[in-house]
């Protein structure tokens, strides 16, 4: 069914807090997501994707680089909503039930995230639950009757954010080994010498295989011309979230999202629990190989130094998530 035939509703202001405004006061919830302030947008340079590398490779690392001198540069500092181009919240889904504002981010539970939207607004699960995203424009509701403000002014906005290493190992998992495969990813890990067509109980050759990926996904990251231009799948999140900055979304990490979508959404949708339980689908790909066999510890290190922002911004989420709402 199209969604775009009919307008979703206007924001009600009369909608009682959630428990998670209840917890943190008034407007905690929008204002939680606009920490750690500065430099959302920053992606490492070539020197520090260097060193990670160097680091994967186990060499020693470069001797380090002297300190710039003069002042450091002013830092990156969050815009108004109202700076912000009207066009905007095309970026999110919403629901027409309900507003639901909901900032999609490749590998960090995006099919799960899109199934839920559906079911706000369907009465059964979608026909093809995985295939989703090829059918989004039509099946699902972008945010383009809203300005920047109502998006920022609305308790129920938020982002679902991801462990940077995790979210690279399922990349591998889903689009390197399994029937989703991209082949033309899987092409340009063989000209990188790894042994995309070994036996797939070979556990040394998922790791060979996985740190072409790495060095893929660095590769690409230190020549785009911006960081918006990268393949969304391994694009940093911190990019995305610049680009959303001043819309005020709550930042909900992977583990935690059943429980926080759930306390943020129930003053809007009373029966969320219910339809959360009815979500079909996490896009959780086969893994041939055990987890810590493939992402070691050097491995981790090195898409840390990758993603410095990434790991910034879901450390920070996760720890606000078990200490200021209650998760586990």
């Amino acid at each position: 069914m199209t969604h775009s035939a009919r307008p979703a509703p206007p924001f009600d202001a009369g909608l009682r807090p959630s428990p998670l405004q209840e917890a943190l006061g008034s407007d905690a919830v929008r204002m939680a997501a606009a920490t750690p302030e500065a430099s959302e947008m920053q992606v490492p340079g070539l020197a520090a994707i260097a060193a990670a590398l160097r680091g994967l490779r186990g060499e020693a690392p470069a001797p380090a680089a002297a300190p710039p001198e003069g002042p450091p540069p002013a830092q990156d500092r969050r815009a108004s909503a109202a700076d912000l181009p009207r066009d905007l919240p095309a970026l999110l889904l919403t629901a027409r039930r309900a507003p639901v504002y909901a900032l999609p981010i490749a590998k960090c539970g995006c099919t799960w995230l899109k199934n839920l939207l559906w079911l706000l607004d369907n009465p059964r699960p979608h026909p093809h639950p995985l295939d989703i995203h090829r059918t989004q424009d039509r099946d699902l509701l972008r945010a383009v009757h809203v300005t920047p403000l109502q998006v920022a002014a609305s308790p129920y906005g938020f982002v679902l954010v991801r462990d940077p290493a995790d979210r690279l190992l399922s990349l591998y998992f889903d689009k390197v080994h399994s029937d989703r495969a991209f082949p033309w990813l899987r092409e340009r890990l063989g000209a990188r010498g790894a042994p995309v067509h070994a036996d797939p109980d070979d556990v040394e050759a998922h790791g060979a295989v996985f740190d072409a990926l790495i060095e893929e996904a660095a590769a690409s990251i230190a020549r785009a011309p911006g960081a918006m231009k990268l393949n969304p799948h391994w694009r940093p999140q911190a990019a995305r979230l610049h680009r959303a900055r001043a819309l005020r979304l709550l930042r909900i990490p992977v583990p935690a999202a059943e429980k926080m979508v759930g306390d943020l959404l129930e003053p809007a949708i009373p029966e969320i629990r219910e339809i959360l339980a009815r979500v079909p689908v996490r896009n959780a790909a086969p893994r041939p190989a055990p987890r810590d066999a493939v992402l070691t510890p050097a491995r981790r290190a090195a898409i840390d130094a990758i993603y410095p922002r990434d790991r910034e911004l879901y450390d920070h989420a996760l720890e606000a998530a078990r200490t200021r709402f209650g998760v586990a």
